[in-house]
């Protein structure tokens, strides 16, 4: 049984809704794309874009493979503060979050989880200051300053009741040596969000504020979405037994009638798939500790369920 596995694993394929990283373009380095009025489709994720000709701007998110890590200012917003798109690949999408601070998906889905990073902007702009924004920490150092971002989850325009928080900066530990900002691609890791949606809205607040709203500047740098490689269908097999979970060896599944299981992890490759009747065993013993995904399908429904590896 475990050479059956290794072979398995040695020869699994990954599924089409495994990564998106908007390489898409093909854009040349040192360019961006601000002004696509359909927005910025990849697989099954949308990017709105709301472009102005009048000012030449925008607002949702811009494709760009800008790497200047040194020009502050509001000329240099297309620009990620690490210099590249997660990775060190080429292309990443940069969100001014003002309006159009959704990111869609064209099916409910749960997604394992994207890269996140500031931007050259808004780095700079809580490094050192400038004419619109203050220094974080204050000229002592002290000021307990910080720039979040929360995450609201969305399914048929209704909120699922989930919400994620994360600090691109953070100053507000009692030693300042703790005190960051985000200044390299870093996971959002959302495997503990199990409810289906089809939307998260980004929402960028500040500690810097004044009478027309946030002073830091309202931009965020997004990269290479994970996404769970299986999604509940509308017609769900109901009944389906799952123990234990968490599991170190073995799991056990029980279901009604004739059943297919499908074994993936986290990245969409399939690592196993058998037909059984009523129950079935699957050893997990030489899996790696982390997030796998079974789907159980019989009689055209199905259902999906995440089991953790100890």
């Amino acid at each position: 049984m475990k050479q059956f596995f290794t072979l398995l694993i040695l020869c699994f394929f990954i599924t089409s809704h495994a990564q998106v990283s908007f390489e898409y373009l093909d854009l040349p380095i040192d360019t961006f794309v601000n002004n696509n009025e359909t927005g910025f489709t990849e697989d099954i994720i949308t990017l709105p874009n709301d472009y102005n000709a009048n000012y030449q701007s925008f607002t949702g998110f811009s494709l760009s493979t800008m790497t200047d890590t040194s020009t502050p200012g509001f000329f240099n917003q297309y620009s990620v503060i690490s210099g590249s798109g997660a990775n060190e690949s080429r292309t990443y999408a940069v969100g001014y979050l003002a309006d159009n601070n959704s990111i869609f998906f064209d099916e409910p889905v749960t997604i394992e989880s994207f890269e996140v990073n500031n931007t050259t902007y808004a780095a700079l702009s809580m490094q050192e200051g400038d004419s619109y924004a203050k220094k974080f920490g204050g000229v002592t150092g002290d000021d307990p300053d910080f720039f979040l971002l929360k995450m609201k989850f969305f399914n048929n325009g209704e909120e699922t009741g989930d919400t994620l928080d994360f600090y691109m900066a953070d100053y507000r530990f009692d030693d300042n040596t703790q005190d960051y900002i985000i200044d390299e691609w870093t996971t959002i890791n959302l495997t503990g969000i199990t409810n289906l949606y089809d939307e998260i809205e980004l929402i960028l607040s500040s500690t810097d504020n004044g009478a027309f709203g946030m002073n830091t500047p309202n931009y965020i740098a997004i990269d290479n979405f994970i996404i769970d490689p299986l999604n509940a269908d509308k017609t769900e097999l109901q009944n389906v037994q799952i123990f234990p979970n968490p599991a170190n060896d073995f799991i056990t599944i029980i279901s009604e009638n004739n059943n297919i299981v499908t074994l993936y992890n986290s990245i969409g490759q399939l690592l196993f798939e058998n037909t059984f009747i009523n129950n079935t065993t699957i050893n997990i013993e030489n899996f790696q500790s982390g997030i796998y995904y079974t789907r159980i399908e019989s009689e055209g429904k199905s259902t999906v369920k995440k089991i953790i590896k100890k």
